[in-house]
C-alpha cells in the first residue's frame, strides 16, 4: 500500500509547492518591474535602513545596485508581463535580481533588528562585568598583587611571596627624604637588597634564599612608621608625592607627603619582623652572618640609589644656606662658596628636624653627612665649571682663601645669599685632584 500510495502522496506536495512558487513569481512580476519610480522608492528604503542599522550598510549598496542595473535592462518595456512574453530570458535577467534585492531588504531589517539586540545584549553583559568587578575590586586587587608578587619573586615560596605582597599592598617609601623617598620605594629597595643579599650569601657559603627573605625583612616595620597624609600650604617639609584627585571646591590636585612617626624605627622593625615570624612560622637563623650579609647589601644598596639623586633636598636650599655657621662661606663677585662638610651637616640637622626617624647622622659615618652629597650636583644650582677649572662628580671644588686652602667646597651663585656681605679676601679656585 506503501508503494502505490506514497510516491503519489509526495508528488502531488510537490506538484502544489512548484505551483504555488511559480503564482508567487507570476504574481510579482508587475511588482518587480523595476520602473523609475520603484528605483526612487527603493533608494529611499535602503537609505532609510542603513541609517538605522549601519552594518547593513554594503549589503544595501548592493540591492540598490541590483535594481539601478535591473532599470536599465528593462528600458523599452512598459511592464514585467510584456518582457516576460517578448523577451523570456532578458526577462528572467531583470526581474530575478529585482526579487532578490527586495529578500535582501528585508534580510537587512531582520539583520539589523539582531544585530541592535545584541549590541543591547553586550552593553548590559558589559554593565553586569563592571558591578561585579566594583563589588569585588578587593579581593580582584588581592589576585593582581598575588600574581605581581609570584613574578617578583626568584624562588617559588609562599612566605617570600606573602612578604612581597605586604609590601605592594602598602606602597610606602624607603625614607621621607633619604634615598627612594616616593611611593612603592620601599619595595623597590628591599627586593633589590633581597637579591644582593642572596648573591653575597651565596659567595660565602649561606644559604641564598634566607638571605633573600631577610633581605626583604630589613626594612618591613616602616610600614607600620610611614602614612601618607594631605600637605598643608604652609607645611616646611617637601612633598615626595602629589596626589591625583582633584578638590572640587578650588579645582586644583590637593597635594600628599608622607609622614614617620616619631618612634624608635629599629624596635618597631624588630616587633614587626617578630609577629610576621610567628604568624608564617619562618624559623629565621640564628646565625649573625645572614645579618651581616644583609646589612652589606643594605648599605651598599642605599649608596647605589643615593647616587642615582632620589635624595629630595630643592626645598631646602635657602633654608640651609640661611642656617649656615659663621665662618663655614664667602662670597665673592658672582660666586657664593660654601664648605663642603658644613653644607651637608646644615642640611642634615634640618632634615633630621622635621623627621627624627629619619636614618642619618651630622657625623661622618656610614649613616652620616655624606650620603646626601651624591644628590646636591643633580638637584641643586651649584656652579660646576669656573674658568678652566672644573668641579668634581661631587660638584665639588678645592679653592684658596687668602693663604689658606680649603679642600671640597660648593660654588653657588652669589644671588642666593643676598644678605651676606663680600669677602675682601683673594679667592682662587683650584683643580681637585
Amino acid at each position: 500500500m506503501k508503494g502505490k500510495d506514497g510516491p503519489g502522496l509526495i508528488g502531488s506536495i510537490f506538484l502544489v509547492f512548484f505551483l504555488v512558487i511559480l503564482l508567487s513569481v507570476l504574481v510579482n512580476i508587475g511588482e518587480a518591474f523595476p520602473k523609475e519610480e520603484k528605483v526612487r522608492e527603493f533608494s529611499k528604503r535602503v537609505e532609510l535602513l542603513s541609517e538605522f542599522f549601519p552594518e547593513w550598510k554594503g549589503l544595501g549598496e548592493y540591492a540598490k545596485g541590483l535594481v539601478e542595473s535591473a532599470s536599465e535592462k528593462a528600458k523599452g518595456y512598459s511592464s514585467g508581463y510584456e518582457m516576460v512574453f517578448k523577451d523570456p530570458a532578458k526577462a528572467v535577467g531583470v526581474i530575478f535580481p529585482v526579487l532578490l534585492a527586495e529578500y535582501l531588504l528585508v534580510f537587512g531589517f531582520i539583520f539589523g533588528i539582531l544585530s541592535f539586540q545584541a549590541y543591547l545584549v553586550l552593553a548590559a553583559l558589559l554593565v553586569v562585568a563592571g558591578i561585579f568587578l566594583y563589588k569585588h575590586r578587593e579581593a580582584l586587587e588581592d589576585l593582581v598583587i598575588k600574581w605581581r608578587a609570584k613574578r617578583l619573586s626568584p624562588f617559588k615560596d609562599e612566605k617570600i611571596e606573602y612578604i612581597l605582597a605586604l609590601l605592594l599592598k602598602n606602597p610606602v617609601p624607603a625614607s621621607i627624604f633619604h634615598h627612594n623617598a616616593f611611593e612603592g620605594g620601599l619595595l623597590k629597595h628591599s627586593l633589590n637588597v633581597a637579591k644582593l643579599s642572596a648573591k653575597l650569601a651565596k659567595e660565602r657559603g649561606l644559604k641564598a634564599k634566607t638571605a633573600f627573605l631577610l633581605g626583604l625583612l630589613h626594612d618591613i616595620g616602616k610600614l607600620k612608621i610611614y602614612r601618607k597624609v594631605p600637605a598643608e600650604e604652609s607645611a616646611p617639609a617637601p612633598s615626595p608625592f602629589e596626589g591625583k584627585k582633584k578638590d572640587k571646591k578650588k579645582g586644583k590636585k590637593p597635594k600628599y607627603k608622607w609622614e614617620g612617626l616619631h618612634v624608635n624605627q629599629e624596635v618597631v622593625n624588630k616587633i614587626f619582623i617578630k609577629q610576621l615570624e610567628e604568624k608564617l612560622s619562618l624559623n629565621l637563623p640564628k646565625d649573625p652572618a645572614y645579618w651581616d650579609v644583609v646589612k652589606t647589601a643594605d648599605m651598599l644598596q642605599t649608596e647605589k640609589e643615593l647616587r642615582e639623586g632620589r635624595y629630595n633636598i630643592k626645598d631646602l636650599l635657602i633654608p640651609t644656606i640661611k642656617a649656615l655657621p659663621d665662618g663655614s662661606y664667602w662670597k665673592k663677585e658672582r660666586y657664593f662658596i660654601v664648605l663642603a662638610h658644613a653644607f651637608c651637616r646644615t642640611m642634615t640637622e634640618l632634615l633630621l628636624e622635621q623627621d627624627r626617624g629619619l636614618n642619618i647622622s651630622t657625623e661622618p659615618d656610614k649613616a652620616g653627612v655624606h650620603v646626601i652629597a651624591y644628590s646636591i650636583p643633580k638637584q641643586l644650582p651649584i656652579i660646576k665649571q669656573i674658568g678652566d677649572v672644573k668641579a668634581d662628580d661631587l660638584g665639588l671644588f678645592d679653592v684658596r682663601v687668602g693663604k689658606t686652602l680649603f679642600k671640597a667646597v660648593y660654588v653657588f651663585p652669589s644671588s642666593l645669599a643676598t644678605n651676606v656681605p663680600e669677602t675682601e679676601e683673594e679667592i682662587s679656585f683650584v683643580q681637585r685632584i
